[in-house]
């Protein structure tokens, strides 16, 4: 169609950098989020949805797996000069896509694509998981800038490696910034807020309370008829950037029929219904 393609996502200065917490700002600034945009996403699901959107808008794709484990994948990202994708595993929980769609930004904006296994809290050995721990470190640097979360009343307010955070600050800051509550405490570790003993102790805890809630979970979901409408989640699996490039590509002709319901994997009867829900024009 002779558009320019955006690529505002690959920060020019990230490449080579050692420095997460630069990286972090970085990849916040070349999104073009803000704090007091960020502020405005109120609930998990709009925090999700607006970084979602803040890639899509600055030319990464971002798509959504399902009937996959969280065990075995929370996320990949697949790099590419135009257009490179991030994955995120739609069975997670919504915090845990956030941190994890972050992370995926981060091998993005080192110019490499990642299989990511986040969990390296107990193995520092191989390069390899010395850069899952940098990514996360560059995520939440993204997500919880540290002269922000510094400044928060209820964090200035205590001493430096305080041993006793209430689930209610930890709960507070957990929707403020759109992170899990053990990401925030794991953040105040790097920021010396806590101890390293005390953030060990209380991420036994949250394991075990993501566990029952997963199962909880999955118990409801049993108990529950129906769900997500199909074009809903189609649209999700696919992720709205592509559906609607493709959608745009199609209304403008320069693909035909046959080509757009191949590239969205529907019949050609589908096509406007699932045009209209990546597009909000869904009743």
């Amino acid at each position: 169609m002779g558009e320019q393609i955006p690529t505002s996502w690959k920060p020019a200065s990230a490449a080579q950098t050692k420095d997460a917490e630069r990286l972090g700002s970085v990849m916040r600034s070349a999104l073009g989020v803000t704090l007091k945009e960020q502020g405005t996403w109120n609930d998990k699901y709009r925090a999700l949805g607006g970084w979602i959107r803040a890639l899509e808008d600055n030319g990464a794709l971002v798509i959504q797996t399902e009937k996959i484990s969280v065990e075995e994948m929370r996320g990949f990202s697949i790099y590419a000069e135009e257009f490179p994708v991030i994955a995120i595993n739609g069975g997670d929980f919504v915090r845990g896509k956030i941190f994890s769609l972050l992370h995926e930004y981060a091998h993005l904006a080192l110019r490499q694509s990642g299989l990511c296994d986040q969990d390296t809290t107990d193995r520092k050995q191989t390069p390899e998981d010395q850069l899952e721990v940098f990514c996360n470190y560059a995520a939440a640097a993204a997500l919880m800038p540290a002269e922000s979360l510094l400044s928060e009343p209820t964090v200035w307010a205590v001493p430096d490696q305080h041993e006793n955070w209430d689930n209610l600050t930890l709960e507070a800051l957990s929707r403020k910034y759109g992170a899990s509550e053990e990401s925030v405490l794991r953040r105040l570790l790097t920021l010396n807020k806590t101890t390293l003993s005390y953030y060990q102790r209380r991420r036994r805890e949250f394991l075990a309370l993501y566990e029952r809630e997963r199962i909880q979970q999955k118990e409801q979901q049993k108990d529950k008829p129906g769900g997500p409408g199909y074009y809903r989640v189609r649209v999700r699996n696919l992720g709205k950037g592509y559906v609607r490039l493709v959608s745009h590509a199609y209304a403008h002709d320069a693909i035909d029929t046959l080509e757009a319901a191949s590239y969205l994997g529907v019949k050609v009867q589908h096509l406007k219904k699932i045009a209209d829900e990546a597009f909000g024009r869904a009743g």
